[in-house]
């Protein structure tokens, strides 16, 4: 499976190993480039210019906070951990609770 991993911070660049590990192609969308010596020599070389999201099977965002580049890949291909509705949820509880209850 060919996999984009993206994240602002590295944060959850550790993943990627794991997909990697497990005979996955993973390429790495780092968002800000001050963080680019995150695990650098252990990990992919991060691309830091938004790539075309429809040559992947997956893309996974590893925190909430960037729905307008996840809605962009949702158009074209699978994705898990971020869109509009999840960064409301993550950020406004309330609306989150009364989601829940319905």
């Amino acid at each position: 499976m060919k996999i984009l991993m993206c994240s602002y911070s590295g944060y959850g660049l550790w993943f990627t190993l794991r997909l990697r590990d497990e005979g996955n192609t993973v390429d790495y969308y780092l968002m800000d480039k001050k963080y680019e010596k995150v695990l650098q020599g252990i990990a992919p070389e991060p691309l830091f210019k938004e790539p075309d999201f429809s040559k992947y099977d997956l893309v996974i965002f590893d925190l909430t906070g960037k729905p307008k580049v996840a809605e962009r890949a949702i158009e074209v291909t699978n994705v898990i951990g971020d869109s509009e509705l999840a960064d409301e949820l993550e950020d406004n509880r309330v609306f989150g609770i009364e989601i829940m209850e319905h």
